[in-house]
């Protein structure tokens, strides 16, 4: 190509050097390169609802600052940014005439309208002056074209599921080097100077030394705290504990306002993540900074998806609620004048900082919508104008979810400011912090200073609707906590120290019946004389069906945080041997295999005990009846072995005995049942690959379908008419026919179908399903035509495809 070309690279929420498609694409492809930063006015006029100013101090002294860094970073490149101040459309319009052979305008897509916009009018300025445009996706941990969905439509609604399909379906791309060096600008190109926030009519704003994000816009800033956090003081290895505090630095990663301006790439986190678990340490919490970046990702694509809905009154369920506009109780939530303490210091803290904590974002926002019962577009456009932070897609994506008009919705979701302000600031250090009239009450008793006496109100010097107001609202549900005194046990404002425990309001789900003296697992069952300690309990007690269960739960990753490796981390394994188990088919049951071959106080009560500290109570919940009844088994084999043998019968040796029937199938337990599944899978070799797909999404998801796949499951060594047989008899619920021309010509597929249809006359709930997920050339087989198919050929049904087949082999 000609080496003559100038290509403008229009900068806007992608302040970075590196990861940055731009400046990669355009290093290839130009002689010349004008980053171009433009200072749009639109975005320092009034919010579209409530004309509240959209950018306020912090943010703009933030992107003043990225913007200056920035310019250093391309300098020390040979090359230089270039600052106007105007309308995008506009000031390109301008260089494309001055510079006169520009051949490309290149520019990372955005998502909401009014960058929508932007982009339209730029495209129709080039349009009209014959230059190319050169767009690219980059804002993203996983890329647009990369998500398991064929179209933005078929985006979940559910965050869970989406997450999990990325997760397994979807990769995050490798990072665009850092340029060496950059080509330069055109000669004679002014760069422009950089404006104040004085320029912009806006005040500079006054550093509070009590901020929890004292920091300082740019790529060189975000890449330096991402080295602190991560490799100077391993913070990212407890993040998972630390990170609903309140206040200081490191109780949180604080990457939020870095992303927001495209001063670090999401990419970069995911891959420094990468490396932190090969080199230090992999848990919980080094995966809980991905699963936020997921989060971040989906309110993203929600906006992708939804488009303007994200700002509508209904929300993206298109449901009315009697919102208020009362403007004295939104203007006493903003200036932290609610009387409700824990309300107001983080109101105050956001006022006073440009920043919230995340804990603090969550009750603020329910107190509005729920409490207040105020439009969430108040709440929405204040955090707007004055978060550092701010994100257009996830401010708005989050305010719907906390309105119960969002997405994964939960409708009657309603925080408990007094519980909230008692679990998380159990001594009130944070609301002093930031509610000065309230530091003479001592303790929790800050969160409720309209219940204290008058006397003790004097003492502490405060005189509520004078020195601070009463409480503009309050809620029924918040008596239960009122004068509770607090544990001392809750998080501290900085954030949970010290390994991760079971949250208070977790431990009835079913841990602590394992290990309460008066509900021991066995003290009611007939066949033990006396309580039995689980800690003495070995975890061979424990047989195969409880561990292949244990296994569903804990082996794909992508379904919680806390699998089998956070298990394996709490059992003493180190990075290496866990990195070693992925490679096992079942991680789950090597590592109960290996943890018990190691150590001695592998039991029962210690797996109990571990699965509590990593948080996963609902497995102990699910599985407690399986378990009960092991021990109970284990506890009576013991007690049949203590006694005396009664006499042995005489046996003739010339007859041999019959042996014990033996296990067909690779979950049979010797000692036990024989396993049982929820449906047989039939289908030809040539369809495996479908039915590894089935697998994934029938096993390893939510629903934990217990599928009978012949060539995984089936022993080998007897006969298969025979196995084949007691398996759809005997052994599962349903039966699955994968149909493809493939199918119509197996003998084995034929016979096993006529075996199920023969029994549906004597066994009504033996459900044959049929199955067709790609197109066929041969006509749909007779015998199946009067049942009722799911058909993943056609797309309006396959979001529904696995829904339907899923529910239909989970019935009784």
């Amino acid at each position: 190509m000609s080496t003559s070309r100038i290509i403008i690279c229009l900068l806007r929420n992608d302040l970075r050097l590196h990861d940055n498609e731009i400046f990669h694409w355009a290093q290839r492809n130009a002689e010349y390169i004008v980053p171009l930063y433009c200072f749009d006015p639109r975005h320092y006029v009034g919010t579209y609802n409530y004309n509240l100013p959209k950018t306020g101090p912090f943010r703009l002294r933030f992107l003043l600052e990225s913007i200056r860094d920035l310019r250093n970073t391309l300098l020390n490149k040979g090359s230089n940014l270039v600052v106007r101040r105007g309308k995008p459309e506009e000031i390109v319009a301008e260089l494309l005439k001055q510079l006169g052979s520009v051949s490309t305008v290149a520019f990372h897509e955005e998502v909401t309208s009014e960058e929508l916009n932007v982009e339209k009018r730029v495209k129709d300025v080039c349009a009209q002056m014959k230059v190319k445009v050169h767009t690219c996706w980059g804002s993203t941990l996983y890329h647009r074209e990369d998500l398991p969905f064929h179209h933005i439509s078929r985006l979940p609604d559910v965050y869970t599921q989406f997450r999990k399909a990325a997760e397994t379906q979807s990769r995050v791309r490798p990072l665009f080097p850092t340029p060496k060096q950059l080509k330069p600008l055109p000669q004679g190109l002014e760069e422009g100077a950089i404006p104040t926030a004085e320029d912009l009519e806006q005040t500079e704003p006054v550093a509070d030394p009590r901020s929890a994000f004292p920091c300082s816009g740019g790529e060189s800033q975000a890449l330096a705290r991402l080295k602190h956090y991560f490799w100077d003081t391993d913070a990212v290895a407890t993040y998972k504990e630390t990170r609903n505090g309140l206040t200081g630095v490191d109780y949180s990663t604080k990457f939020s306002s870095w992303l927001a301006m495209g001063c670090i790439s999401p990419r970069y986190i995911y891959h420094q993540i990468q490396q932190y678990e090969r080199e230090r340490t992999a848990n919980q919490s080094t995966y809980w900074v991905i699963f936020e970046l997921l989060w971040r990702d989906y309110f993203k694509f929600v906006g992708v998806k939804y488009g303007n809905r994200l700002f509508q009154i209904k929300g993206l369920q298109d449901k009315s609620v009697p919102w208020k506009k009362d403007m004295t109780l939104f203007n006493a939530w903003k200036e932290g004048q609610t009387g409700v303490p824990f309300v107001d210091a983080n109101m105050r803290e956001l006022a006073m900082t440009g920043f919230m904590s995340n804990r603090g974002r969550q009750n603020v926002a329910s107190f509005l919508t729920k409490d207040l019962g105020l439009d969430w577009r108040m709440g929405a456009e204040w955090f707007e104008y004055l978060l550092i932070d701010h994100d257009v897609c996830s401010n708005y994506g989050n305010w719907l979810y906390s309105a119960g008009i969002g997405n994964d919705p939960r409708e009657n979701r309603k925080f408990n400011m007094i519980k909230q302000g008692l679990d998380y600031d159990n001594n009130g250090d944070y609301v002093r912090l930031w509610v000065p009239e309230l530091q003479g009450i001592g303790g929790g008793d800050v969160h409720t200073p309209w219940t204290l006496s008058t006397a003790s109100l004097s003492h502490a010097h405060v005189s509520l609707g004078e020195t601070y107001p009463a409480p503009i609202v309050t809620a029924p549900e918040w008596s239960r906590h009122i004068n509770k005194k607090p544990s001392g046990t809750g998080p501290s404002p900085r954030g949970k120290k010290g390994p991760s425990q079971t949250p208070r309001q977790h431990r009835d789900r079913g841990i602590d019946f394992y290990f309460s003296r008066s509900k021991n697992l066995l003290s009611n069952m007939a066949c033990v004389d006396s309580e039995v300690d689980l800690m003495t309990i070995p975890l061979i007690a424990l047989n195969v069906t409880v561990r292949k269960k244990l296994a569903l739960y804990l082996n794909p990753k992508n379904t919680v945080a806390a699998d089998w490796m956070a298990v394996a981390e709490a059992m003493g394994f180190n990075y290496l041997e866990i990195k070693n188990h992925e490679t096992s088919q079942s991680p789950t049951k090597t590592v109960l295999e290996n943890w018990h071959a190691r150590n001695s106080d592998a039991t029962v009560g210690k797996l109990l005990s571990i699965l509590s500290e990593v948080d996963r109570c609902d497995i102990v919940k699910d599985l407690r009846p399986f378990i009960d009844e092991d021990v109970r088994k284990y506890c009576e084999n013991l007690r049949k072995k203590a006694e005396p043998p009664l006499q042995v019968p005489e046996v003739d040796s010339c007859f041999p005995r019959t042996p014990e029937r033996v296990g067909i199938t690779l979950e049979d337990d010797p000692d036990g049942a024989p396993e049982l599944f929820d449906a047989f899978i039939c289908y030809c070799q040539s369809d495996f690959e479908f039915v590894h797909e089935m697998i994934r999404e029938l096993e390893q998801t939510e629903y934990k379908l217990k599928l009978c796949v012949f060539d995984r499951d089936v022993l080998p060594g007897s006969c298969v008419w025979t196995i084949t047989s007691e398996l759809i008899e005997k052994r599962c619920k349903r039966m699955v026919v994968v149909i493809s021309d493939e199918y119509l010509e197996s003998d084995a597929c034929d016979f096993q179908t006529k075996f199920a249809l023969s029994l549906c006359p004597g066994a009504r709930n033996k459900r044959l399903i049929p199955v067709k997920y790609k197109s066929m050339s041969k006509p749909f087989p007779s015998i199946l035509r009067f049942l009722t198919i799911c058909d993943y050929t056609r797309p309006p049904t396959q979001a529904w495809f696995w829904v339907r087949l899923a529910k239909a082999l989970s019935l009784p």
